[in-house]
């Protein structure tokens, strides 16, 4: 869960660290489960 308005989450960890340490991209998706399941069918 991201804090409102930005890229960083309640941890304070930002979206491009996680991504750097995983190795993996991180997609933003608003609250909403179709946008959610349009997100997961698009990879």
């Amino acid at each position: 869960m991201l804090k409102s308005g930005t890229k960083l989450f309640l941890d304070d960890i930002t979206v491009e660290e996680l991504e750097k340490e995983l190795h993996v991209d991180v997609s933003i998706v608003p609250q909403d489960g179709a946008k959610l399941l349009q997100s997961i069918l698009k990879g």
